[in-house]
């Protein structure tokens, strides 16, 4: 249509986009003086009454959508849709220019998902969510537009290519119904439909979760998804949906590789259910920069079979006054207070001389840990994982019996024992498969990130390490120990794939030492601390180690160094007569630890530190709020 054009009160400007459910145009309301986007109908949908009807009908429903991030309906003029006009660009320009930076990702993806809450709530379905349909405005704030044209235009219909001013230089293979091909409609951008929805089969509001994913997975990669040359290799792509997050930069946190399996589960029923769950999750990401309110987080109830007040401490000192604190840290990385609330009708399960029965995810976020039936034995405790910025812990099925849990070192995965088999189970849901069977009286696990799981297994001469593929299969010998004053357990890996190992050379357990262990030559290759147990590194910088029932931590180069170690906690849970301690730390600086003054009281989880620089040490009586024992937790960064 010509500029000048006029549709009622509306006046045509200029063209600013154009696509298989019609051209846009910035257009002029005159009487209520303000600019607007004008979608004109193809002629062969404002020549068929039904359509009309049926266009009209569904776009009063999607009027009455009133949320900040989706662009609104005006009304309807003619064959004419009348849109609020939306500045800036759309989010296919923003990805066009490389990855998006992971804070920055967030404030948009929260958005996004926050406008797809409010529709589903209302029973639409966008359809045709894509980052062309994505405005992100100068100020950062996201309009989502197009809700539920494509079902306006035709029930029956795949969603359409189009947006206000779309740019070209992020559009995907788009794909042709053969019952349209005579009108010139193209289609449905094929890259972000849902598998079932490529199938053509009838979709729901999981359609649009799953393009969700497609969407945060592009912005944060910079890539897409699902490319293929022709519409055929696209929809193959999306059909085959074997998506690997462990390609994401490593920038990318595990919490939110974990939200991205879930949006993006082939299986719909599988699927993340509600998009207001991945908001949560989105929002949750602010607790893991600090933002956590202690106040508000529940009290831990009384625990386990063996010590019935046993807490899990973790995830940094409280920021209120009472606990300790850390100087000259900017506040971002302040530490922050939080609470484990265990399964109502269980108990945690905790054995001072074995390994630790809970573990944390390498980013920080999520705890595992072994729970059991009030009054229960270890072989009736389940693993229930819990990530710290939520409220409750969801059971990981078929882990009966599980124990002596591990993160694998993307966090997507736990590696658990029960009984005498090494199973792993994805954090995102499904069934256990088993890696190896015929261990006992394992004393340590550890997930390598080339794919090598090492454990420590006692045999009748002293401990030896073994080590398997995550993948499953038969467990090879590394080290053989033939004496008792040689034991090597409790391996953590350390960058560039070999281990820390705490060793013992004869008499007191108590006089272990820590030491390095090479995959390569299958061997010991330096000591590194005399006199502890159990080192792991933090940010590759820090080495804590516990010694004795005190937890300390010092500057880590790789060598021998016994100078500048700082206690960081003490009375942590600890068996003398196996040199274990009841402790586990991520490789961001989130500790969990149960402490042995929780045996005679009332159990709390409280916390550790942030890792922006080594700084000193303020020390303030501890508070007892939401029932923290006076246990002394020190943060340091």
């Amino acid at each position: 249509m010509p500029a000048g054009t006029r549709l009622g009160p509306y006046e045509l400007i200029a063209p600013i986009g154009a696509g298989g459910m019609g051209e846009v145009y910035l257009g002029r309301d005159t009487q209520l003086d303000r600019d607007v986007a004008l979608k004109i109908l193809p002629a062969a949908f404002a020549s068929d009454p039904d359509r009309l009807m049926r266009f009209t009908r569904e776009a009063k429903t999607l009027a009455s959508l009133n949320h900040p991030n989706i662009a609104a309906i005006y009304g309807i003029e003619s064959a004419a849709l009348v849109m609020e006009l939306v500045d800036g660009e759309d989010l296919s320009a923003v990805m066009a220019r490389g990855p998006i930076a992971m804070d920055d990702a967030v404030v948009i993806a929260r958005q996004i998902a926050d406008a797809l809450e409010a529709a589903h709530e209302a029973g639409i379905v966008h359809r045709d969510l894509k980052p062309a349909n994505i405005k992100v405005r100068g100020d950062g704030a996201v309009k989502v537009l197009d809700f539920g044209l494509p079902k306006a235009m035709d029930p029956a219909f795949a969603p359409a290519v189009d947006s206000q001013g779309s740019s070209p230089a992020y559009h995907p293979a788009t794909m042709t119904s053969p019952a349209m091909t005579a009108m010139g409609i193209i289609l449905g951008t094929a890259a972000y439909m849902a598998p079932e929805q490529a199938r053509g089969k009838a979709v729901d509001k999981r359609a649009d979760i799953w393009a969700f994913g497609v969407v945060v997975y592009e912005m944060l990669s910079g890539r897409q998804l699902f490319a293929g040359e022709t519409m055929g290799d696209t929809l193959a792509a999306v059909l085959r949906a074997d998506i690997d997050v462990s390609t994401l930069p490593s920038t990318v946190p595990v919490w939110m590789r974990q939200l991205l399996v879930r949006c993006l589960e082939k299986d719909v029923r599988k699927r993340l259910r509600d998009i207001g769950e991945a908001r949560l999750w989105l929002e949750g990401a602010g607790a893991k920069r600090g933002d956590v309110d202690a106040a508000t987080q529940p009290p831990v109830r009384s625990l386990t079979r063996l010590w019935r007040s046993v807490a899990l401490l973790s995830a940094a000192a409280a920021v209120a006054a009472g606990a300790w604190i850390v100087l000259s840290v900017p506040p971002t990385a302040m530490p922050v207070h939080a609470s484990i609330q265990l399964p109502e009708g269980t108990e945690y399960i905790i054995d001072p001389a074995s390994p630790p029965n809970f573990a944390v995810s390498p980013d920080g976020s999520t705890v595992v840990f072994a729970a059991t039936p009030l009054g229960g034995t270890t072989d009736s405790a389940s693993l229930y994982l819990r990530r710290l910025s939520g409220r409750t812990a969801t059971q990981v099925l078929d882990s009966s019996g599980g124990r002596v849990p591990v993160f694998s070192p993307d966090g997507l995965w736990v590696a658990f024992l029960t009984g005498t088999t090494l199973k792993k189970v994805s954090v995102s849901g499904g069934a256990p498969s088993t890696i190896t069977a015929g261990l006992s009286n394992v004393w340590g696990i550890a997930w390598l990130a080339g794919g090598t799981i090492v454990y420590s297994n006692a045999k009748p001469t002293g401990e030896m390490l073994f080590s398997v593929s995550d993948k499953g299969g038969t467990a090879t010998l590394l080290s053989r120990v033939d004496r008792l004053d040689t034991d090597n357990s409790f391996p953590r890996a350390l960058d560039g794939g070999d281990l820390l190992v705490s060793i013992w050379n004869g008499g007191l357990y108590t006089d272990a030492n820590i030491a390095t262990f090479s995959m390569k030559s299958r061997s010991i290759t330096a000591l590194v601390v005399e006199g502890g147990s159990q080192g792991q590194v933090v940010s590759g910088r820090y080495l804590v180690y516990a010694r004795g029932s005190e937890l300390l931590a010092r500057p880590y180069a790789g060598g021998t160094n016994q100078t500048g170690a700082v206690k960081v906690v003490e009375g942590v849970l600890t068996d003398l007569s196996y040199a274990t301690s009841q402790f586990d730390v991520s490789r961001s600086g989130t500790l969990v630890y149960a402490p042995a003054a929780a045996v005679s009281q009332a159990p709390s989880l409280c916390g550790c530190w942030p890792t922006a620089g080594w700084r000193r040490f303020s020390k303030n009586p501890v508070s007892r709020r939401r029932g923290c024992p006076p246990t002394a937790v020190r943060s340091f960064s």
